[in-house]
């Protein structure tokens, strides 16, 4: 990808700016294969907000026999920020755009982005749960194409997962694959600055 002018970024949150979270935690308990199977179930409906918070926690609790609470707690200890990713997006938000696309149970996410002080670092959060639609579906693009009222040239989109990526190139933005830390920020600095 040649070095282009962009005037909005978007990142994903859990793979890019934060740790995965649910598949750490159905590995936790069921291992990698089985809790590949089981998070689905789960988080679709967590993503799309027909599942509630509350009731996330409440089903999780059931089915690994703890408290909704030693859930939540799990989760919270488990998202943690890749302060690296975070610094360079806070040293790009003096020049570019900074906004969150993410699928997620918005209510959490945004508790989480208070506990270690970084909503601030985005000019607009788009969380699937408040949507009603989730990445990589075509309409979650368009929709924050329709909100910033932007081109999708103007946008270099940001996630780990190659569905998204293409998704979001199928609408016309620019898109980078993270797969780590150590990858993405010198891919990044490599698109936006030439370095």
């Amino acid at each position: 990808m040649a070095t282009k002018n962009y005037s909005i970024i978007i990142f994903d949150c859990f793979g890019v700016l934060y740790d995965e979270v649910t598949p750490q935690w159905f590995q936790r308990y069921f291992g990698a294969e089985e809790g590949a199977q089981r998070k689905p179930e789960y988080f679709i409906p967590a993503d799309l907000g027909t599942l509630e918070e509350e009731q996330l926690w409440e089903q999780l609790a059931a089915l690994v026999h703890r408290s909704a609470d030693a859930i939540r707690q799990e989760f919270n200890e488990l998202a943690r920020p890749r302060k690296e990713v975070l610094a360079y997006a806070r040293e790009l938000s003096a020049s570019h755009k900074i906004i969150l696309g993410s699928n997620a149970c918005a209510p959490w996410q945004r508790r989480i982005f208070e506990r270690d002080g970084v909503t601030d670092l985005f000019d607009h959060l788009f969380i699937s749960s408040e949507m009603g639609i989730r990445k990589p579906d075509r309409a979650f693009f368009e929709h924050i194409l329709d909100a910033l009222g932007v081109e999708a040239e103007s946008i270099l989109f940001i996630d780990d997962k190659e569905r998204n990526i293409i998704a979001a190139r199928e609408v016309g933005m620019d898109a980078l694959r993270c797969d780590s830390t150590q990858q993405v920020l010198p891919d990044l600095k490599r698109i936006l600055c030439g370095d």
